[in-house]
């Protein structure tokens, strides 16, 4: 979920209400990174 890193900063600034906007589709990343992880 894109966004969660300002709902958890909000969350431990103690906020009680949090003011979000929700997209009816959600638009095209600007970059997307592929993550490999190596199993040791």
């Amino acid at each position: 979920f894109d966004g969660m890193h300002r709902i958890a900063k909000q969350i431990m600034l103690g906020e009680e209400t949090i003011k979000v906007r929700r997209f009816r589709e959600n638009p095209e990343a600007d970059e997307v990174i592929e993550l490999s992880v190596e199993q040791a």
